[in-house]
């Protein structure tokens, strides 16, 4: 599916979060929002989003969302050619990475071209210790072996599930709705949940 067409399925405010949403939906819906925009071509609209939302999980100290948030963000800066800001959120998402154990975030980011050679630069240009050093290691190793493109624009059918769980359906209520089995729907939303790269 196109980004176009995916913005003419589903908007940003198909995705709203509810009082009662968890943390976990909140950060989807969030990267959502973002990869929505970003298909757009608003990268300021997606930047602004990710910032905002960053400053709050920073305070609520989720620190896997935190790092997510932090790669779109290196990603978004690295599309406007704002070198300097991509590496200042790449450095804290792997200062953050290192010390939560979130190598599995970052590595499925490392098919990114731009992100991939951003970090390279900072495995050679920066100093890191230890512990960022392996890290990054991981990841850059982890790109290489790399060889296929993650597909991050989710199906028309996934598009109808994560508005469905905007709804605060439940995987049984979803299935009824959409004429799926219940097992259906897990399936399209651990595809949902890698293709934002969440969990």
């Amino acid at each position: 599916m196109k980004e176009g067409k995916l913005a003419q399925i589903i908007t940003k405010d198909d995705l709203n979060v509810q009082p009662s949403s968890t943390w976990q939906e909140t950060e989807t819906y969030t990267l959502a929002k973002a990869y929505i925009a970003i298909g757009e071509g608003k990268i300021d609209n997606a930047v602004g989003l990710l910032e905002r939302e960053n400053g709050r999980v920073t305070k609520l100290q989720l620190k896997r969302s935190q790092v997510r948030f932090l790669i779109v963000l290196s990603i978004c800066y690295l599309t406007q050619n704002q070198s300097q800001l991509a590496e200042e959120r790449l450095l804290k998402a792997i200062n953050l990475g290192a010390t939560s154990g979130s190598v599995q975030i970052l590595r499925e980011f490392a098919h990114h071209r731009d992100l991939y050679q951003c970090l390279a630069s900072l495995r050679t240009h920066v100093a890191l210790d230890r512990s960022q050093q392996a890290f990054v290691d991981k990841i850059l190793s982890n790109g290489l072996k790399e060889s296929r493109k993650l597909d991050s624009i989710v199906s028309e059918r996934e598009v109808e599930i994560l508005a469905k769980l905007g709804d605060g359906g439940s995987d049984k209520f979803i299935a009824r709705q959409l004429g799926l089995s219940e097992h259906g729907v897990r399936y399209h939303l651990k595809n949902i949940y890698r293709k934002l790269a969440v969990h």
